[in-house]
């Protein structure tokens, strides 16, 4: 199955903006799709660090949907999961 992953925010003091379609197997979850996401080189380990607990003020998205940070959640073919960071400033 296809699966958009896209990362925006700042983690580990480096602005992020990175987006990979992904093929994974059936059944790949939230939390694999991160893991795989890492290994294309799409993000560096610092920043992998910062998203893999997905812990406020970050905010999972499945389809512009914001769900509840569950990287165990199943993903279905063609979800876009998004991992938003909040920024603020002025």
């Amino acid at each position: 199955m296809k699966v958009e992953v896209k990362v925006v925010g700042m983690f580990d003091f480096d602005m992020v903006t990175e987006a990979e379609q992904l093929e994974l197997p059936e059944g790949s979850t939230v939390g694999d799709a991160l893991s795989h996401f890492h290994a294309a080189g799409a993000i560096d380990d610092a920043v992998y660090a910062a998203i893999a607990a997905i812990a406020p003020p970050n905010f999972l998205l499945i389809n512009d949907e914001q769900v509840d940070p569950d990287t165990g959640r199943q993903l279905a073919d063609g979800d876009v999961v998004a991992v938003l960071q909040m920024i603020s400033g002025g």
